[in-house]
């Protein structure tokens, strides 16, 4: 079992979520689902989120705009206030 820890534009650093990792099993990642029974996000943050907990293989992951921007079809606008979203209720 492994911590991961988010941190984004302030220093303040705290555990979000366990990630399950398995070397066989390379391309599947198990997540606390808990975030996506919280109907204070969009779908378009519970989706930049799962993403960014889908991606971490280190201990601390800083948050890059434009790496989310060319992981996907939305623009820097949309994963703009997706971020903003989840800065606002304690994910970031």
């Amino acid at each position: 079992m492994k911590k991961i820890k988010l941190k984004g534009n302030s220093n303040q650093q705290k555990e979000v979520s366990t990630i399950f990792r398995s070397k066989e099993h390379e391309n599947f990642v198990l997540i606390e689902k808990n975030f996506l029974n919280d109907n204070r996000l969009s779908f378009k943050a519970k989706g930049i989120w799962s993403y960014l907990l889908s991606q971490s293989n280190k201990e601390i992951y800083s948050v890059d705009l434009e790496e989310l921007i060319n992981s996907s079809a939305d623009n820097e606008i949309s994963v703009d206030e997706g971020l903003k979203e989840l800065k606002q209720y304690g994910y970031l």
